[in-house]
């Protein structure tokens, strides 16, 4: 017993080692921990996984979780929220689906009844509490269950799939599918219970059909927090040409930032900027905002390494650090 009580302790104590420079670790070592450890302090950012992508219902996309590690590790504590899922749910409440189920899909967005969204809608309407399990857990994946095509099916009538220029229009926050979403919002009273410690909303946008509805989110929560810093990151915004930034933020106050790249260093700049009471994002690599009637980019650097080799993985690194690979021995 003593043997293996010293094991355990020596393992505890290389955890707790590499989970201060290891991002990943350190959201590992989060998992049953984070409730206490929020109890403990004040969160003061909130890290935001948007609709929509309807593929991933069901599961939890690691983007918003290796940021929380990464900050958690620094000292700064968040809060995770996944409104795609929410979204999900949202689509199965029993009197939006009677409602849609004859092809109204929202004010001003109606589809034929013969649809296949709205055929899904009414066999949802039956059976959409099968997506459920007897403790509310989500079915909403295909290995889950048999339903989960047709919640993809009726989700898919609200992807907004137009270019840049049509989400910078004045007139698009009016569109019938930006409504669903803002009236979405409003169901979720995400703006309203939102802690009064949360200063900041970090927005992660992977994947293309997000960045609308990222759009109409900064708006909707700048209406009810004006003292939010609202920062967009992710894929989607760092393969948009630095033009595309531009238009985007010209035409969008609500947003602050928006981060290129690796976002963990940037974001973790511009927390600690807000922390000490200070807006600065023209001195951050990685960073584009409006000055002015202007928009600075600042160029990225490489994001944090994670090092194989101390996970015992074999030898290489990966991030701004050399990769050691095996060389083949030549035929």
């Amino acid at each position: 017993m003593d043997e293996l009580k010293e094991k355990m302790e020596h393992l505890e104590a290389e955890i707790t080692s590499l989970k201060d420079t290891d991002p990943i670790l350190a959201t590992v070592s989060m998992i049953g921990s984070r409730s206490s450890q929020q109890g403990r302090t004040a969160p003061e950012v909130a890290l935001v996984f948007p609709p929509l992508v309807e593929t991933n219902f069901g599961s939890y996309y690691p983007s918003t979780a290796v940021l929380a590690g990464y900050l958690s590790a620094k000292g700064i504590d968040s809060i995770q929220t996944d409104l795609n899922e929410d979204f999900a749910s949202y689509l199965l409440q029993s009197e939006f689906l009677e409602y849609i189920a004859n092809g109204e899909f929202g004010d001003r967005l109606a589809l034929s009844p013969n649809s296949m969204p709205a055929v899904a809608t009414r066999l949802l309407t039956r059976y959409g509490h099968l997506l459920l399990d007897k403790q509310g857990k989500h079915l909403f994946r295909d290995d889950s269950s048999d339903l989960a095509y047709l919640l993809r099916l009726l989700a898919r009538s609200y992807r907004i799939d137009i270019s840049l220029s049509a989400m910078t229009d004045p007139g698009f926050y009016d569109q019938p599918q930006a409504v669903v979403y803002r009236t979405f919002l409003e169901w979720t009273d995400y703006a309203e219970t939102l802690p009064t410690s949360i200063h900041t909303v970090s927005v992660s946008i992977p994947v293309g059909p997000q960045l609308a509805p990222a759009l109409i989110l900064a708006r909707f929560l700048k209406t009810f927090r004006p003292d939010l810093a609202i920062i967009l990151g992710g894929s989607t915004i760092s393969l948009m040409t630095l033009a595309d930034v531009e238009e985007m933020l010209v035409c969008n106050p609500a947003i602050d930032a928006v981060v290129r790249c690796d976002g963990e260093r940037p974001l973790k700049a511009l927390l600690e900027q807000r922390r000490a009471g200070s807006w600065e994002p023209t001195k951050i690599p990685g960073v584009s905002c409006r000055v002015g009637t202007k928009v600075i980019h600042q160029p990225p650097e490489a994001g944090p390494g994670l090092d194989f080799r101390r996970l015992g993985g074999g030898s290489g690194v990966v991030g701004n650090k050399e990769i050691g690979s095996h060389s083949a021995s030549p035929s």
